[in-house]
C-alpha cells in the first residue's frame, strides 16, 4: 500500500520534539451523512479539548498549526 502522508508527517514532527494530536471529523458521505460546517465544529471542540488538557498532556495550548491531506488540509485552511 501507499505511505500515509499525515502519519510520515506526524512521525516527522514528534522526532523534532512537536506533539501531534490527530482529530476525527464527520464526513459528508457515509453513514454519519454530516452537512458543512459540521466538520469545522468537529475541529473546534478537539481543539478545545487539546486546550484544556495541554498541561495534562505537557504541552502548549496557545501555539499549535493545523495539517492535514486532502480534505484533512482544506479544512484546516478553512478553519484557521
Amino acid at each position: 500500500s501507499a505511505p500515509d502522508p499525515v502519519l510520515n508527517m506526524s512521525r516527522s514532527l514528534t522526532t523534532a520534539g512537536y506533539a501531534v494530536v490527530s482529530i476525527n471529523y464527520r464526513l459528508a458521505a457515509g453513514d454519519t451523512l454530516a452537512h458543512f460546517p459540521a466538520p469545522l465544529a468537529d475541529i473546534d471542540a478537539a481543539l478545545s479539548a487539546v486546550s484544556a488538557h495541554a498541561a495534562d498532556w505537557h504541552t502548549r495550548a496557545d501555539s499549535f498549526a493545523l495539517l492535514g491531506a486532502s480534505a484533512g488540509a482544506h479544512l484546516a485552511m478553512l478553519y484557521a
